[in-house]
């Protein structure tokens, strides 16, 4: 079911203001979606997420401009406890509008590479079409409530070292030293290829403030995977095997997220002098590529999953990582359980999350 009555259109426009085309775009409403189920349980305090009437898109129109111009677009739910709604930002649509410029890149509307500004736009859709007689279904998706676990959000935090900005959107993320130490050591091994993981854990709901946050407990390496110097293929016996190992544990821990890392050591060509390696910008930043958010996408599109990044560079070897606000991909702060020395000035840098999105035009 799509949840949106509107259509959606990308107003591309040069850097001169010449207005070129209107392009549809078909949007991916999920993540939306996912981020206002998480945020109503996040605000729930129990464990059961309204679902009476399923999600609704609408847009925000601008201040300025007003319709059909968008702002943003409000995702709501007319719950029990009345209204519960989110809205999301315009730069939701960023990968829309990357995509619309490729389509008019091929039909040569637009350089290669040309950057250009672009506009929001929604019309109301067109009335369906009378139901033919008889009998009807309706299919509703039913989704298993997360297991939520108690547990001391002060406790953990008493024992844990901050590393990176953290965002009042974001839900506090506890990763042990050890997960870390984990991730690194199968990052170095795995040389010029790229290797994986599951991150488990749990889910848990502080016991004072009801407040959610994640607690990570272990890292299982991805086996049966396929892997080249600038990407990991995960396989069905790499789940299975996964699946199985969780059983064994019986912990009752759930998939949190994944693990890969960038081999960006070996990115550079190997004549480039050591100490042009180790300032290279392109080994110095974090990076989610584009072939990671799609994986991340499809695999993990839960708001609450996360992405622990382990980059290998000349420099060292720096984590960091990314997780789901507003719908949208991005690097994030996370706490560090008994974290080795130095650590919080290793992680810390610019991210380029997929491509470089272009401008939004005001």
């Amino acid at each position: 079911m799509n949840p949106s009555r509107y259509d959606y259109a990308i107003e591309v426009v040069l850097q001169d203001g010449t207005h070129l085309k209107q392009v549809p775009v078909a949007m991916d409403w999920g993540p939306a979606v996912a981020w206002w189920r998480f945020m109503a349980l996040r605000q729930a305090r129990g464990e059961v997420l309204p679902r009476r009437g399923g999600a609704v898109i609408e847009p925000v129109w601008d201040a300025a401009r007003g319709a059909p111009f968008v702002a943003g677009v409000r995702v709501s739910l007319a719950g029990a406890d009345g209204e519960t709604a989110v809205v999301l930002p315009r730069t939701y649509f960023n990968r829309a509008a990357l995509e619309a410029g490729r389509r008019l890149v091929e039909q040569q509307l637009l350089a290669p590479r040309e950057t250009f500004l672009y506009r929001v736009i929604a019309y109301p859709k067109s009335e369906p079409s009378a139901r033919p007689a008889g009998l009807a279904l309706t299919v509703e998706e039913a989704d298993a409530p997360p297991t939520i676990r108690a547990s001391s959000l002060a406790a953990l935090s008493e024992n844990a070292t901050a590393v990176g900005p953290a965002h009042e959107a974001d839900v506090p993320v506890f990763i042990p030293q050890a997960v870390l130490d984990c991730a690194t050591d199968l990052s170095l091994e795995a040389g010029a290829e790229e290797t994986a993981g599951i991150l488990i854990g749990h889910l848990c709901r502080d016991v004072e403030s009801a407040q959610l946050f994640l607690q990570l407990t272990d890292l299982i390496p991805a086996g049966h995977t396929r892997t080249k110097t600038t990407a990991v293929t995960f396989t069905p016996e790499t789940w299975s095997a996964v699946q199985a190992a969780l059983q064994l544990r019986r912990s009752d821990e759930v998939w949190l997220g994944w693990f890969h890392s960038h081999p960006a050591k070996y990115w550079c060509p190997p004549s480039c002098p050591a100490e042009v390696r180790r300032a290279c910008s392109l080994q110095q930043r974090n990076v989610f590529s584009a072939a990671d958010c799609a994986l991340h996408r499809t695999v993990f599109p839960l708001a609450h999953s996360l992405a622990l990044v382990v980059t290998v560079s000349d420099a060292g070897v720096r984590p960091a990582l990314y997780g789901w606000r507003e719908g949208l991909i991005v690097q994030r702060g996370f706490s560090v359980l008994q974290a080795a020395p130095g650590l919080r000035e290793l992680v810390i840098g610019d991210a380029t999350i997929g491509e470089v999105y272009e401008k939004e035009c005001n």
